[in-house]
């Protein structure tokens, strides 16, 4: 299904527009949040995090994988401050020192 998470992904890496570790990150960060997505949200939120890791990579995909589960509800995350080389800044920018 073009329209799927996988899909989505798939089409990204066939054009050139991410790697396939990327791409990986990506889909693990989709799969963790799939619980507290609703299904339609899955399409949407996978090309958020193609476009963060364009712009910050698999490190940002994750910074911006657990943000959002944190936000929305993952108790099983723990907190971005207990990650001592994290913040969590407005965007999902490189951590600050």
């Amino acid at each position: 299904d073009p329209d799927s998470p996988l899909g989505i992904v798939w089409a990204a890496v066939a054009a050139g527009a991410v790697s396939p570790g990327l791409a990986a990150a990506v889909l693990r960060e989709v799969d963790r949040l799939a619980p507290l997505l609703v299904p339609e949200a899955g399409p949407t939120v996978t090309r958020a995090l193609l476009e963060v890791g364009g712009a910050w990579g698999a490190a940002g995909v994750r910074r911006a994988g657990q943000h959002c589960a944190q936000l929305h509800g993952g108790a099983h995350t723990p907190p971005l401050e207990s990650r001592a080389h994290v913040t969590c800044p407005a965007s999902f920018g490189p951590a600050e020192a």
